[in-house]
């Protein structure tokens, strides 16, 4: 719950916060994402066990506002609060920091990213608990299209892979209990400068 606050008064710094235009430029960012995913399963059925896993890309999107502060020559501090979608585990509010580094014609950046997740848990006899709150390390790089425009492409690292877990039962003798993971993530956007 605290983590909500917080975004809400990033969000309230960067609109209303004393930041001066000469050191402050913003934008808004879309991004299509890939996510590579695993789901360990452990099958209870009567005396037996089964174990099994499934291996699977979801597909995401992100909208984020990203504002920058001006460091110095071409490093810019950028706070991008915003939205991921994707399938139940993989969806929320997102938080990142970022260092931003502008040569000529490319971008570089490093930072960390955080997703609170909106579905943190349901159901009563089918439970699925995704994990409320992950964090990212983030490497990425972009090409500048126009003054407007810019092209970006980010690798999204967790260092805990474990994203939730569940329980499920068809009513009779069988019940699945899973865990997700997630390993890795690729977003590839388009940078709308304000």
């Amino acid at each position: 719950m605290k983590t909500q606050y917080y975004i809400f008064a990033v969000i309230m710094i960067l609109c209303f916060g004393d930041i001066h235009p000469q050191s402050y430029k913003s934008s808004l960012i879309l991004e299509g994402a890939l996510l590579s995913t695993e789901t360990d399963y452990t099958e209870y059925t009567g005396m037996s066990t089964r174990d099994y896993k499934t291996e699977e890309i979801i597909k995401g999107y992100s909208l984020s506002y990203s504002g920058k502060i001006n460091l110095g020559k071409d490093y810019h501090l950028e706070l991008k609060p915003g939205v991921f979608f994707s399938d139940l585990y993989y969806e929320g509010l997102q938080l990142g920091f970022y260092l931003r580094k502008h040569f000529d014609y490319f971008i570089g950046l490093l930072g960390v990213n955080s997703i609170y997740n909106f579905n943190t848990s349901r159901g009563i006899l089918n439970v699925e608990r995704p994990k409320e709150l992950t964090y990212f390390f983030v490497v990425g790089s972009g090409i500048k299209i126009s003054n407007r425009f810019n092209a970006l492409l980010s690798f999204y690292w967790p260092p805990d892979k474990h994203f939730g877990h569940g329980q499920t039962t068809d009513y009779t003798s069988k019940t699945t209990g899973f865990e997700k993971n997630m390993f890795w993530s690729i977003r590839l956007g388009v940078e709308f400068n304000l």
